[in-house]
């Protein structure tokens, strides 16, 4: 799925506090994704919302990313 669909998406849920204390981390993930790929897939509910994975979109976002992320369906 390409970034732009997963941009568009909603979340099943967001920690927003987690995401603002974990930012740091997100510009030592974008680094990782940049030199290997997104390894772990975009987890999605049955009704197309994330799961799990919010933090490699942010990520890929920040990459502007131009290749699909892989993602699975779950349940």
């Amino acid at each position: 799925m390409n970034l732009a669909e997963l941009i568009l998406r909603e979340p099943a849920n967001v920690d927003w506090d987690r995401v603002y204390n974990e930012a740091p981390g997100l510009f030592t993930l974008a680094m990782d994704i940049k030199n290997n790929g997104v390894k772990q897939p975009i987890i999605l509910d049955k009704d197309g919302k994330i799961e799990d994975g919010i933090h490699r979109i942010f990520a890929c976002w920040l990459l502007s990313w131009k290749d699909d992320i892989p993602t699975e369906v779950k349940g």
